[in-house]
């Protein structure tokens, strides 16, 4: 008999949105929250190291590589994640204006003295809103192209119907600046968490979860699946399930994956690292291309070409092995694994490009023009285009790009595996994995590789140092990787006799009749 495996079950109910509070009596909680001197604000820690099964979250992936009547372990889409000691604070307290929605990030580049000003307005039945400039007046209208700035305005007012709320992105560490640790996600359930509080909507971890997904999917325009959502919500080590494609809906079976004891012998082998990220007077120097690889890895999937539904078809399997073998401290076999996971995208990344390119002579002639037209079309596509031509068909890879990827052929000369978190690309932070079983071994192993190419270990405030410098200036260096066992954090709202959201009771699955036994 195959044993029974416990986990945390995330089912939305799917019920409509009812806020009970809306305007003045939000403001009154607000302002009932500054005279007591409470600190209203959600820590949520991000999501830190990747391995196969990233990016299998992905809606797309979720359905497509989901086969009717699959085994929920072995034949399921899944990621692992291990939620990091990194973490961001979004604070929430009254606006002056009670008409609008202030957002004050500093690193983003949006400080307390100019901070992002949205007044939402009411037209043809919808929510609009309107940036407010320097004097007050309305300087544009946005688009249906929304970025996060926006998205407290487009949570708070869109969603539960509220203004007059001012959010503030407090603290966020410095390397994820660069990318890839999924901060993005925090915010978001942060705000979705907050404003149901707030309004009496009172929905649970589950929904939030889902409404996240809908939020940034379709109305952000970015491309995320869940992982860095429930690595938040959760804390710890966990292996998601992907039930969309067996359920229809946005659901996941979140399984704790690593007792503390493993998690720290698995700490000891890995490092955060940064290749070389490029900036001019503060600013990132290259466009990113997380957005770029991830809608090249979805072209192959969803346009079914053959190569590339093979090659992501590889990952599943892929992902379930990496979980064994994380479970039973086989780095040797972590290592091999992730290599070729690596490989795997980075091969997606060259197909593309391929068949834009009229080279992928095997592929559908209306792939081949529908690819060379967003080639033509994409102004970041064009611009690396331009810089490397058909080299992106045959020797690089926008996943594993610049320094990042001279990085990982010479670490696994070493017997170092390297993976670019989430999308990767140019400057995006990295996992660093050495094959030793010793723990001492393993740390002396990566650092003496780093050291021995001039990659020292970063501190904050090195990281502060570098992006502040004027002029041209590069990132690079490594960290160490801790593990964060703490889920998502609630301050202040009890105190205002505000109920923080609900976690999924546990759940029973067995994996001898491929179901849920309890929930």
């Amino acid at each position: 008999m195959a044993d029974l495996i416990t986990g945390y079950l995330f089912e939305p109910s799917l019920k409509p949105l009812r806020p009970k509070r809306w305007g003045d009596e939000v403001r009154k909680l607000l302002r009932r929250a500054e005279e007591e001197g409470l600190e209203l604000a959600i820590i949520a820690h991000l999501r830190g190291l990747d391995g196969p099964g990233s990016s299998l979250d992905l809606p797309s992936f979720k359905r497509k590589l989901t086969k009717p009547g699959a085994n929920l372990l072995r034949e399921v889409p899944s990621t692992v994640t291990f939620t990091s000691n990194f973490y961001i604070k979004v604070s929430f307290s009254l606006a002056e204006d009670p008409d609008s929605i202030v957002y004050v990030a500093p690193w983003y580049g949006i400080d307390e003295d100019e901070p992002y000003v949205i007044k939402p307005c009411r037209k043809g039945g919808k929510v609009e809103l309107r940036v407010l400039g320097d004097r007050g007046k309305l300087v544009r209208e946005l688009s249906n192209k929304l970025s996060y700035r926006e998205a407290p305005a487009l949570v708070f007012s869109e969603l539960f119907g509220i203004k007059g709320v001012k959010v503030t992105c407090k603290e966020i560490p410095l390397m994820a600046l660069a990318g890839g640790m999924e901060s993005s996600n925090a915010f978001v359930i942060a705000l979705i968490a907050a404003a149901s509080m707030l309004s009496g909507a009172n929905l649970t971890w589950s929904d939030i979860f889902e409404k996240a997904l809908y939020l940034e999917n379709d109305l952000l325009g970015t491309s995320t699946g869940g992982q860095g959502h429930l690595a938040a919500i959760l804390g710890g080590v966990h292996r998601h399930i992907w039930l969309l494609g067996l359920k229809g809906v946005e659901s996941a079976f979140s399984i704790p994956l690593l007792d503390r004891e493993t998690t720290e012998y698995f700490e000891d082998h890995v490092l955060i690292v940064q290749a070389g990220k490029k900036y001019s007077n503060g600013k990132p120097a290259e466009p990113r291309t997380s957005r770029l690889v991830n809608n090249l890895w979805v072209d192959l999937l969803v346009d079914e070409d053959p190569v590339g539904l093979r090659l992501h078809g590889e990952k599943v399997k892929l992902a379930y092995e990496y979980a064994e073998a994380l479970k039973y401290k086989d780095l040797a076999k972590v290592v091999g694994l992730v290599n070729r996971y690596v490989d795997i995208r980075n091969e997606l990344c060259k197909r593309w490009f391929a068949i834009a390119l009229g080279l992928a002579r095997d592929a559908k002639i209306s792939l081949r023009e529908k690819y060379k037209r967003k080639l033509e079309e994409d102004p970041d596509l064009s611009y690396y285009y331009e810089k490397e031509g058909r080299a992106l068909a045959e020797d690089l890879s926008l996943y594993a790009y610049g320094p990042l990827g001279e990085l990982i052929r010479e670490a696994r000369e070493e017997g170092i595996a390297i993976m670019p978190l989430g999308a990767g690309g140019p400057g995006s932070v990295a996992v660093a994995i050495s094959h030793k079983r010793g723990r001492e071994e393993a740390k002396e192993h990566l650092r003496n590789f780093f050291n021995s190419l001039g990659i020292r270990e970063l501190t904050e405030d090195r990281i502060r140092e570098v992006i502040n410098m004027k002029g041209e200036t590069r990132l690079k260096g490594y960290m160490p990787f801790k593990v964060s066992w703490e889920p998502i954090r609630i301050i202040g709202f009890r105190e205002l006799g505000l109920n923080p959201p609900k976690f999924p009771e546990r759940a029973i699955y067995d994996p001898g009749v491929n179901a849920f036994l309890r929930r």
